[in-house]
């Protein structure tokens, strides 16, 4: 088999058009970054890793996460974003939880988003929908309230 077929040039052309578009797209998404806009950036080069997984640009894309984390002036609001899908993520795992009848496991997931991601979305939607227990891990944190 050779590499010198019709079908051979094409894929070379297809596959230079399609570095061409990652290239634009990685310039894109720093644009992004210098514009004030971290997370949008961030969001966009989490797509692009995951649709180039497996070729050689999935390395760059990953240095440029790991840049974009390491930012100063975007690091704080990418963690933030970061929180906020673990939190999510906690509040999924306790829905299903719940619809599966297993209550006490769906308690220790809101109990923890309570703890650790209550100032998130998912934390304050868990806030006003379980405000029993969000007394009481209130009273625990500021140490009232019973182990």
């Amino acid at each position: 088999i050779t590499s010198k077929t019709l079908y051979a040039d094409e894929a070379r052309a297809a596959q230079a058009r399609a570095l061409e578009g990652l290239a634009k797209l990685r310039k894109a998404t720093r644009q992004l970054a210098q514009q004030g806009q971290p997370v949008e950036a961030y969001k966009k080069l989490l797509e692009l890793a995951a649709q180039w997984a497996g070729t050689p640009q999935e390395q760059e894309l990953a240095r440029d996460i790991a840049a974009l984390e390491k930012d100063k002036t975007a690091k704080d609001a990418i963690a933030a974003y970061k929180r906020a899908l673990e939190a999510d993520r906690l509040w999924r795992e306790a829905s299903d939880l719940l619809d599966a009848k297993q209550t006490r496991k769906a308690e220790l997931k809101v109990r923890l988003i309570l703890r650790k991601f209550g100032d998130t979305p998912a934390g304050k939607r868990v806030r006003e929908l379980y405000p029993e227990w969000a007394a009481e891990e209130d009273a625990r944190k500021s140490g009232g309230g019973t182990g």
